[in-house]
């Protein structure tokens, strides 16, 4: 058997590999009609917005697509004049406006504003052209084309030789040169001179093409046409580059005239209007072969989407096809495909170092496959059990290699071994404390002498070998006890060595055991999950290790241990699955998860997954614990119903994930203006709401459209908690509510068919507090109470003013008291000598206290050089008039003159009670001008300040003589 092997070896990995290849890429066409939501069955026009939001014109108005419903086109007035109307096509302007025509008119909407203008003089037979820079031209009549001014009016631009009958075609490109494609062999170019928005179209020439053409349809710079000759010519215009694709005279002859043709990456489609639709595509030798597909409807036109190249096609009946690849799956080996009746489930795997693959099973003996032929003719597949060898079970759970010429094989009754020189199974009694070893459930050579052995209730031993190399011999058992938590564990499930010195175990409910070589013997360490607080983390079925830590497939998930960091991936922070029976590694460190929903890839570095399908017909459902193994680039998982087995390489496309976009809004379940609220400010999205406005609907969408409605979609408000609510296959967050303020809704969507997960969609909401609340009222309230305090605080001011005014006149520096009606008698605030500043009269109380208040004042300021009638005016809150009126009431005085009174009264006082100089005195007193000074002092008293001084002294002196005597 072993010759037989060496002559077929490397036979099963090829036919893997041509197993796995030659399905992996179907089309697949699905039909979306009015079940879906479609307007109607007859599509006429197809068309992606910028934002990749399909638009069909159909024979009963508009309708949108997103990857998930159709929508019909929301209308302000809800009044919708497309419907029941045949739209024939639409056009992308500017700002969110579209040119739709129709058989009687032609409308221009703004999805914003959601308003609607027609325009009556253009009906179907019009030819619409919007050219890249979002200029609009209609083709009416003959040398004339409407031009769609700033203005919002239709202005006429001649061109010479144009004549409406003749076109096929008609667009303009990005160089702003329009392309005029006629039937009747004159096809010519234009230069569109736009200065100043006054069009000016000048011919450039003719097109030349030998032959006149018969149909002819555009996508930006490409232009594809069928010629008299019925070839089909691809024309670049921006290499200005023209090629023939093929020959199509027998296809046109047998199914009509061309519908539509179309562009898609290196492929052309061509639509014939008998149904058929022709792939045109390079083979081996870059020579177009075509492939035919006759279709239940004819196709009237075609659009391909370049982000996830599907060919949207829409039909005379069967509404709008959808035209993709289909997803990879992973091919089965289905144990009904062997050669003898495999009714268990499989629970080992193993390749070894001859190509060849064993497969332990649950009930059914050993399967060993070694020639190609054998999958083929399922006749020499060979299945050992212990009616025809050695083995002492059906039930085997574990293989493993060994460096001797030997294949360990583990059961439920002990252990066997294959001995490659002999081809036969062969039985190794292991005893453990004494007793016969049964319940193999893993095995792992460490090195050329210590064989581990886990099992299931007898715990984990340690053989140690010794014999040939072929005939191997077990010296002495040791077993190794293993305790978690006090308890003593014996139920192992899986083995993993990370090198000669480092062994992991995996334990049923036990978590893991990990065992250490060291010089003074072996180290046992147990590692548990308690702290997760999931049930199944510490029932181990699988362990790799990997750059990115060691990774552990349990029964509540995966587990990734990197230094002393820990992560568990589950439905818990949404991952697709709960339970992890396989793990292996790829050649480019990607993991592949055998789960409780499938083989999942699952990317360590940017933790992103795929899920991949199998054949429906042999799906294995429920993977085997720990029965995975990777030889090379084959990775193999088996299970209920047989072995997945596939080259990694070829499912390593990542999956298209869509940006999430705002597509509606509803305020208390009424479907709202979504632009009447959104505003995008750096990249961000903002909506804003009034107070009252607190129950919102936001509607959001990952534009997919081959698995958008298998999309789950989740949302939370970062502000108010850290848990997503998970609304399923429903795209709406539903917030109710909300107190004002501002807050951060973050949605992201989950594939569930491929098992990845968006990035976060950040969408700031304000919701605006009642007026009496928001930040102007706040700011009116804070100046108000300003105003006030200032007006409390001047009113106490002058209070506690006058307060000190009138507390004044009872001291000694008190400046003024009223000693009676008819003479006013001052104190001077200098000397403390009283002097009198004239007659005054009284007429009321409020007299008396008024001119005390300004004789105070002047008496408190009267040195001040700055003291004027302004300044009392102030102090007595008077306009200067009202001094006046009041001063000529009590005295025939002016504010001056008692100011310049009391001032000289101090002088005369000073001058005679001290010896201060003349220009001290001044400064005293308030006085600056010295000439002026001694000018009125002179006219005072007839005499300078020294001769009063002298006159006052002696006169004083003699009195007192003379009161002395």
């Amino acid at each position: 058997m072993a010759r037989k092997c060496d002559s077929i070896r490397g036979c099963f990995f090829l036919f893997l590999f041509l197993l796995c290849t030659s399905s992996l890429y179907g089309i697949e066409l699905r039909y979306y009609s009015v079940k879906e939501g479609l307007t109607d069955e007859k599509v006429s026009f197809i068309h992606q917005d910028e934002n990749r939001l399909m638009w069909f014109a159909t024979n009963s108005g508009v309708c949108t697509f997103d990857g998930l419903s159709f929508q019909s086109l929301p209308f302000k007035d809800n009044k919708n004049p497309f419907d029941d109307q045949s739209v024939i096509s639409i056009y992308e302007a500017e700002l969110q406006q579209f040119w739709i025509q129709t058989q009687d008119k032609l409308y221009l909407y703004d999805k914003k504003a959601q308003t609607v203008e027609s325009f009556d003089e253009f009906d179907a037979s019009c030819k619409v052209i919007v050219s890249p820079q979002k200029k609009v031209f209609v083709l009416k009549t003959d040398n004339i084309l409407h031009y769609y001014s700033t203005n919002g009016t239709f202005q006429k631009v001649a061109v010479e030789g144009l004549t409406k009958s003749a076109v096929l075609d008609i667009l303009v490109d990005s160089w702003n040169v329009l392309w005029v494609f006629t039937n009747d062999g004159k096809p010519c170019s234009y230069d569109i001179d736009d200065r100043d928005e006054q069009i000016v179209i000048n011919e450039l020439g003719d097109f030349e093409h030998p032959a006149s053409l018969l149909w002819c349809f555009h996508e930006k710079n490409q232009v594809l046409f069928v010629d008299n000759t019925y070839t089909l010519f691809h024309y670049d215009i921006s290499t200005n580059t023209k090629d023939s694709i093929c020959e199509l005279s027998q296809q046109i002859k047998n199914f009509g005239e061309v519908t539509s043709i179309i562009k898609q990456e290196r492929n052309f489609f061509v639509s014939l209007a008998g149904g058929l639709l022709i792939k045109a595509g390079l083979n081996e030798k870059k020579l177009y072969v075509l492939n035919e597909t006759l279709l239940s409807a004819p196709i009237l036109c075609m659009y391909s989407d370049p982000v996830q190249q599907i060919l949207w096609a829409g039909t005379d009946g069967e509404g709008v096809g959808r035209i993709t690849n289909e997803a990879p799956v992973l091919d089965v080996l289905s144990s009904k495909n062997m050669g003898f009746p495999i009714n268990h489930s499989i629970t080992s795997v193993f390749i070894d170092n001859n190509k060849t693959m064993w497969l332990g099973t649950d009930g059914d003996g050993l399967i060993c496959i070694n020639d190609t032929a054998t999958l083929r003719n399922k006749t020499k597949y060979l299945l050992f059990d212990p009616n025809n060898s050695l083995l002492n079970s059906k039930n085997v759970f574990a293989i493993a290699g060994s460096k001797k010429q030997i294949l360990w094989i583990g059961t439920d009754k002990g252990l066997n071994y294959y001995s490659y020189q002999d081809e036969k199974i062969k039985l190794l009694q292991v005893l453990a404390n004494g007793k016969p070893l049964k319940s193999v459930r893993a095995l792992c050579e460490q090195n050329d002498s210590i064989l581990w052995i886990a099992s299931q209730g007898e715990g984990l031993i340690k053989a140690y070998l010794a014999g040939t190399s072929d005939v191997p011999v077990i010296t002495r058992t040791e077993r190794i006890p293993l305790e978690s938590k006090g308890v003593s564990v014996d139920n192992l499930t899986t083995i993993y060595k990370e090198s000669n010195d480092v062994v992991w175990f995996g334990t049923k409910d036990a978590g893991l055991f990990r065992i250490t070589r060291t010089k003074t013997g072996d180290e046992v360490k147990n590692i548990r999950f308690d702290k997760y607080e999931e049930p199944g983390l510490n029932t181990i079925y699988s362990i790799t290790k990997n750059i990115y830590g060691t990774w552990i497939g349990t029964g509540g998930g995966l587990i990734q241990m990197e230094y002393n960091k820990e992560e568990v991936y589950n439905e818990s922070n949404l991952y697709p699955f709960n339970i992890v029976h396989g793990v292996l590694e790829d050649n480019d460190i990607n993991l592949w998860l055998a789960t409780d929903v499938g083989v999942i890839r699952f990317c360590p570095h940017t933790l992103a997954t795929n899920l991949y399908g199998q054949e429906s017909s042999k799906e294995i459902t429920v993977f085997s614990e720990n029965a995975c193994y990777k030889s090379n680039g084959l990775l193999v998982f088996g299970g209920n119903n047989g072995v997945v087995a596939f080259d990694a390489n070829q499912y390593l496309g990542d999956a298209f994930m869509p940006d999430i976009d705002i597509v509606g809004l509803n305020l208390f379940g009424k479907e709202c203006n979504l632009y009447d609220y959104l505003s995008v400010r750096k990249g961000v999205s903002r909506l804003r709401f009034a107070y009252d406005q607190n129950v919102i609907g936001v509607t959001v969408v990952g534009k997919d459209f081959i698995y958008g409605d298998n999309y789950s979609y989740y949302y939370k408000i970062e502000e108010l908690g850290k848990d997503w609510v998970n609304t399923g296959s429903v795209n709406v967050a539903s917030l109710s509510y909300l107190s004002p303020g501002e807050y951060t809704l973050s949605v992201k969507y989950r594939n569930n068919v491929t098992a990845q997960q968006s990035n976060p969609f950040p969408i700031k909401i304000t919701i605006k507090p009642f007026w009496m609340f928001s930040w102007w009222a706040y700011s009116l309230y804070v100046l108000i109470l300003l105003s006030i305090a200032a007006w409390f605080g001047y009113k106490y001011y002058m209070k506690r003013r006058a307060a000190s005014l009138e507390n004044s006149t009872e001291t000694v520096n008190g400046v003024f008291s009223i000693q009676n009606e008819s003479t006013a008698i001052a104190t001077n605030p200098v000397t403390n000598n009283i002097v009198e500043l004239g007659n005054v009269h009284f007429s009321t109380a409020e007299d008396k206290e008024f001119y005390e208040k300004m004789l105070n004042i002047i008496a408190q300021q009267m040195t001040d050089p700055e003291l004027s009638v302004d300044a009392i005016c102030v102090e007595l809150e008077l306009s200067s008039y009202q001094l006046y009126r009041k001063l000529r009431r009590i005295t025939q005085k002016t504010p001056n003159e008692i100011i310049r009174e009391y001032r000289f009264a101090a002088v005369e006082e000073l001058l005679v009670t001290t010896d201060l100089s003349t220009d001290e005195i001044l400064s005293k007193v308030g006085l600056v001008s010295r000439s002026n000074f001694f000018k009125l002092f002179s006219l005072r008293h007839g005499i300078t300040p020294k001769q009063y001084r002298e006159q006052e002294r002696q006169r004083k002196a003699k009195k007192r003589r003379g009161r002395s005597s």
